[in-house]
């Protein structure tokens, strides 16, 4: 649920600043047009409101940002709450079985923690309770109006409805809506989810002046046949949506102030009533509605005192045309300006992050169809958090299937060549493996380090980073050893990945507090150092680039440093955590935007733990997408080949 929350505030704040440039924009584009017809301005207004309603569906990366320096982390504070969300690898915590117990007496339960959120989680919840509170009260009075109406509310006479119908018979309606009068109210307006009916003064009908009856009617009407009642219920929602953005709020009381213009527009140009006499029954109107005992609805004739000066300005306008509705052109170039506008959403990158390299690099490969490694490998329990050998002979991984030591183990499976099959997985022992949580491998190309996160005693935080050696390939693997302060932190270090040349690092969080320097969330890091003896570097955040205000982790770097494979929660994923990529020309290059690998690899389901073998010709991952055939069909380690364009099969 905390993840959840964190996403809902992520999504709500990149909508936040987009819908507030579009706002700039229409009401500089309306401010242009305050001459023209109020059809063009309303319709423009319109475009905010579905941009408020419309989730993102195209990401346009815009390159304007610095580029990152990775020797200069991005002083960002970061909240300090724990984020009780993922388990080892990014594996949902809350599917996770709990370890067997064993028999005899059983220990006494260490008390747990109670989750604590973080300020974006707490964001997101505090939207959702704002967001429930403003539809209950809208629900409310809402419901109370109607029910008021229902009992107040009086058929016309057959005598009067002839003939008001008489007075627009020029119209060619083929249904008239239903009027009614109700007592108590001091204008006509229009109430209702879709068309709505028109509800009148009850001494409406002893008005003598037929100009006036006319005029007001038109306006009303004009509301039913531009179905504003159902666009008054959108803006509502809207409204709900973003309750605490007051672009939206503004936009809003806009699009109501042009949707008035349109009406009168309307009711003058069908009507052909003279604007002297349309502007006095409205006034009229208006002296009448002091007399009403409750508030005027917003599809009211006279609407609100303070537009009326506005709107009887613009109507009494020399010159003055007026339509019925906007030109075909215009609402062409609207709705045009909707359709790349609306569900298009920017992403700042770092500039030059977006050219495309110059050679072909794992990015520009082709997915083959995943497949699953089958009962063999895969068990009745979980596997995740592969990691395959340089020479794609062994394969390490976490599992928590019985044999291991209790928590989550790292085991083994190995072939004789990439012809064979996969053999029985192999725990790695208790010198490498604890009582506590262990996971996440990461082999060197030697073969001669396996680097991995653990929870055991000994650490600096919730989570650190470990490494075991051995002399040969041959030999055991030795006690494990802390990666040390520099690297490990007071925060949650986990999903290390070794590059090739064994002198560059990459990590990620898994949940809070989280190291100081990051952008807030699960971030990915790297660390560095001069020999493969030599110490290991501060660690540097990758940066806005590579993370962003939602999840980023469990990185996999290439054989030759120039590609990085990684999951994330961002906009623009086919289901849960997708599987993403991103991309430099050079490792001393910035890292570029990264870029889903598609429905080919990820789907609606958790797609995590990528690790690309060493000739980047097979991507390792780990999913609980449906079909899979090892074990109980939950997390499985999955692989999927990729080809270079043109390359054969």
């Amino acid at each position: 649920m905390e993840t959840y929350f964190t996403q809902i505030t992520d999504y709500l704040l990149t909508q936040s600043w987009q819908i507030a440039v579009l706002v700039v924009i229409v009401a500089a584009a309306t401010f242009a047009l305050r001459n023209q017809s109020a059809h063009v301005r309303y319709l423009l207004w319109l475009v905010v409101l579905a941009k408020c309603l419309v989730p993102p569906l195209l990401t346009v990366p815009l390159a304007v940002l610095p580029a990152e320096q990775l020797s200069e982390p991005t002083p960002v504070s970061a909240p300090q709450a724990p984020v009780m969300a993922l388990e080892e690898a990014d594996v949902p915590a809350a599917d996770i079985p709990a370890p067997p117990r064993s028999s005899g007496m059983l220990a006494p339960a260490a008390p747990e923690k109670a989750a604590r959120l973080t300020l974006r989680q707490w964001l997101g919840l505090a939207w959702v309770a704002g967001l429930a509170a403003f539809l209950l009260f809208a629900c409310i009075k809402a419901l109370r109006t109607n029910h008021w109406l229902l009992r107040q509310r009086k058929p016309l006479s057959t005598e009067v409805r002839t003939a008001i119908e008489g007075l627009f018979s020029g119209l060619g309606l083929k249904t008239f809506p239903k009027v009614w009068l109700v007592k108590g109210i001091g204008q006509p307006f229009v109430w209702g989810l879709l068309r709505g009916d028109i509800y009148l003064p009850a001494d409406f009908v002893g008005i003598d002046d037929a100009e006036h009856r006319r005029g007001v009617l038109g306006h009303e009407l004009s509301h039913v046949l531009r179905l504003d009642a159902a666009v008054n219920l959108v803006q509502i929602i809207a409204q709900a949506v973003f309750w605490l953005h007051p672009f939206v709020w503004w936009a809003n009381k806009r699009i109501r102030a042009e949707r008035e213009k349109c009406c009168d527009e309307m009711a003058i140009a069908g009507l052909g009533a003279q604007v002297r006499d349309y502007s006095s029954a409205i006034v009229n109107t208006l002296i009448v509605e002091h007399e009403s005992t409750r508030a005027v609805p917003s599809l009211a004739v006279a609407g609100p005192v303070k537009n009326i000066e506005e709107r009887i300005k613009t109507m009494m306008k020399p010159g003055k045309r007026f339509y019925k509705h906007p030109s075909l052109p215009a609402a062409a170039i609207v709705v045009l300006t909707g359709l790349l506008a609306v569900p298009t959403t920017i992403v700042l990158t770092a500039a030059g992050a977006n050219q495309p390299p110059t050679e072909s690099t794992d990015a520009d490969r082709i997915f083959g169809n995943p497949t699953n490694l089958g009962m063999t490998v895969n068990s009745s329990a979980r596997e995740f958090g592969p990691s395959i050998s340089a020479d794609d002979l062994s394969l390490y991984f976490t599992s928590r299937r019985p044999g291991g030591s209790g928590g989550t183990d790292l085991w083994m499976t190995t072939r004789k060549t990439k012809a064979d099959p996969w053999g029985t997985p192999m725990n790695l022992g208790p010198t490498v493996n604890s009582s506590t949580i262990d996971g996440g491998p990461s082999i060197s190309a030697d073969g001669l380090s396996l680097y991995f996160s653990s929870d055991r005693p000994g650490g600096h935080g919730a989570k650190d980073l470990w490494v075991t050696t051995r002399k040969t390939t041959s030999d055991p693997w030795g006690e494990p050893v802390n990666l040390g302060p520099k690297v490990n932190s007071s925060a949650c270090e986990h999903a290390p990945s070794i590059s090739a040349d064994g002198l560059s690092l990459y990590f990620s969080e898994q949940r809070g507090p989280f190291r100081p320097g990051g952008l807030g969330n699960n971030d990915i890091w790297v660390t560095t150092r001069k020999t493969k003896d030599g110490p290991w570097g501060t660690p540097v955040n990758l940066g806005p680039t590579v993370n962003g205000t939602t999840k980023e982790g469990v990185p996999s770097i290439s054989a030759d440093g120039l590609t990085l494979y990684l999951i994330s929660s961002r906009p623009g994923g086919s289901g849960k955590d997708d599987l993403w990529v991103t991309t430099r020309q050079t490792t001393s290059d910035p890292w570029g935007a990264p870029a889903n690998l598609g429905t080919t690899i990820n789907s609606p389901r958790w797609d995590l733990s990528p690790d690309i073998s060493s000739d980047g010709s097979t991507l390792y991952f780990a999913s609980d997408r449906r079909g899979a055939v090892g074990g109980s069909g939950d997390f499985d380690i999955w692989q999927v080949s990729l080809k270079a364009p043109g390359e054969k099969e």
